[in-house]
């Protein structure tokens, strides 16, 4: 008896010990309250120092995919759940033009619709870092980047610092800034410095911001803005697999529905476009119709392994950001340049355009902006109220020969310098893209 007393009470012992250990942190680890609002940090237990991270290549695979996004890389603890942005991204006394989500820029390998906005600043002349850039909401820095190369057919070094910054506000809502051209000195006292060798070099980081708080300058160019909530998917995306390289797109929501008043009325009083959603869309395909985003068949839309100038396999076929009577036909590789060009309105419409209808001539023609009341013609940087457009008779540039085979399979062939009447049918250089 004795001796089985013993034993049990040194199984006791090494059980106890065990447990303990199990409940210490590492001094790597943050601990959490679960029922705040945002993480909070352990004075304790303190994260590795941010300079101490190692930089990755955001070109690298990456995770979370679509389905399951989580930006913060699991290391929020907090709430899930939208929250309101209480302060404006730039001083609205310094903003010119809001552009909307959904427009394009196929020399800049956006080929689909764009998933953030574009905040032009009055004066993009007078060099870098003009007007400050402010956090919109409480919550947490957890990706900053430097992209030292043009991500574009030209390529090419950046002459001007890029910043890219993603800011956390609970577990499954995200703010992201990109081209900013500076960032705060407390933020680069945490970061530490960029290699200045990467393309695009990233550093994973935890760095507490409060709503108002200036994160950075911008000028020369816009200012990139875009919101993000996981637990809201976008029903305009068939297959979520093909947005695993870039798994934000699925989960992009409008900036108007969160930011509060006056800051909401101010920006979309900002904003170039007057129709529904002012914030812009970005997800319009529909289910055996020829609208929407499509993707070279086998090419993984936008891959989770980079690979560059994927966007030569992409092809949108959507409603123009600011007049959506015009639709556009955007393709990745016209003649080895990804481009894009509005359809003649008087062809089929691209929303009703199914197995059924067979093989659809889409005339493409290049088309203008001009201002409404006004007819002055629009430059795509300054505000202006209400955008319409209307064709260039003498650009003419081709036609595209598209047909759906099956509900997700698109038949594609391009035939540039030709007219509708000297389009006869496909040929082998037709190209199956799928979604």
């Amino acid at each position: 008896m004795l001796k089985r007393g013993i034993l049990l009470g040194c199984f006791i012992l090494v059980l106890l010990f065990l447990i303990g250990c199990a409940g210490q942190s590492p001094i790597t680890k943050e601990s959490f309250t679960e029922d705040s609002d945002t993480p909070q940090q352990s004075s304790e237990n303190q994260p590795e120092s941010p300079k101490e991270k190692p930089i990755s290549n955001l070109f690298k695979p990456r995770e979370p995919t679509a389905a399951d996004f989580d930006w913060s890389g699991g290391r929020c603890k907090g709430k899930k759940g939208t929250v309101p942005l209480t302060a404006y991204p730039i001083s609205p006394e310094n903003i010119e033009a809001i552009l909307p989500y959904g427009t394009i820029d196929p020399e800049s390998g956006h080929v689909t619709p764009i998933d953030h906005q574009y905040y032009y600043p009055k004066n993009r002349e007078q060099g870098p870092d003009l007007y400050d850039v402010f956090a919109p909401a409480d919550g947490y820095i957890v990706s900053i980047a430097k992209r030292n190369q043009f991500v574009s057919e030209e390529g090419g070094a950046n002459p001007v610092p890029d910043y890219y910054v993603v800011m956390e506000h609970s577990c499954s809502f995200w703010t992201y800034f990109d081209l900013a051209t500076s960032l705060a000195p407390e933020i680069m006292e945490e970061t530490g410095n960029f290699p200045d060798d990467d393309v695009f070099a990233s550093k994973s980081v935890r760095i507490p911001v409060k709503a108002g708080q200036k994160i950075g300058k911008i000028g020369l160019r816009s200012l990139d803005f875009g919101v993000y909530d996981a637990e809201n998917n976008l029903p305009g995306f068939m297959v979520y697999e093909h947005y695993n390289g870039e798994p934000w797109k699925v989960h992009t929501v409008d900036p108007y529905d969160f930011f509060v008043e006056p800051i909401r009325s101010e920006l979309i009083a900002k904003t170039v476009r007057s129709s529904e959603p002012i914030g812009g869309k970005i997800d319009y395909d529909i289910d055996g119709k020829a609208i929407g985003n499509w993707f070279v068949k086998g090419s993984g839309g936008f891959p989770a392994k980079y690979e560059d100038k994927n966007w030569r396999n992409h092809l949108a076929i959507f409603p123009d950001a600011y007049d959506p009577t015009q639709f556009i036909f955007s393709h990745g590789n016209i003649g080895g340049r990804a481009k894009a060009y509005g359809i003649k309105k008087e062809n089929p419409n691209p929303a009703t355009t199914g197995v059924e209808t067979g093989p659809v001539k889409y005339e493409l023609i290049n088309f203008e902006y001009f201002i409404k009341g006004t007819n002055a013609p629009w430059n795509r940087l300054s505000y202006a109220g209400q955008v319409a457009s209307k064709p260039n008779a003498d650009r003419m540039e081709g036609v595209a020969l598209v047909q759906l085979t099956e509900p997700r399979k698109l038949k594609v062939e391009i035939f540039m310098s030709k007219t509708a009447n000297q389009v006869a049918g496909f040929t082998e250089n037709a190209v199956v893209y799928e979604r």
